[in-house]
C-alpha cells in the first residue's frame, strides 16, 4: 500500500505527464504553420494570452517548489512561445497572388 506521501508524488507525476503529453499537440500547430507558411489557423490573442499564464504558473511553481508543476507548465510555455514566434516569422493572412497567365483571368 502506498503512503500518503507517495501517493502524492504518484499522482503529480501522472498528473505532470498528462499535461506534458496534452502540450504536444503545439507541435501539430507549429507544423502547420512551417508547412503552410501563414498563421491564419490560430488567434494571435489566444495564444498570446495562454504564453502569459504559463509563465505565471512556472514562476508560482518555482516559488512553491513544485517540481512535478515547474516541469509540465515549463514544457507547455515553451512549445507555446515557439508557436506564438510563429506569428512573428509568417505572415497573419494568405497573401493575394496574381496569376502568372494573364489569360486565365476572368474579364466581366
Amino acid at each position: 500500500m502506498l503512503r500518503v506521501e507517495d501517493g502524492r508524488a504518484f499522482i503529480g507525476s501522472v498528473a505532470s505527464c498528462s499535461q506534458t503529453i496534452g502540450s504536444s499537440a503545439y507541435l501539430f500547430l507549429i507544423y502547420q504553420a512551417v508547412k503552410r507558411k501563414v498563421m491564419d489557423f490560430i488567434p494571435f490573442g489566444s495564444v498570446a494570452l495562454a504564453w502569459v499564464l504559463e509563465i505565471h504558473i512556472v514562476i508560482y511553481s518555482i516559488g512553491v517548489r513544485d517540481f512535478h508543476l515547474l516541469i509540465a507548465n515549463g514544457a507547455f510555455m515553451v512549445l507555446n512561445g515557439l508557436l506564438l514566434l510563429m506569428f512573428f516569422i509568417y505572415p497573419t493572412k494568405v497573401p493575394k497572388t496574381k496569376p502568372s497567365n494573364p489569360s486565365l483571368t476572368p474579364t466581366y
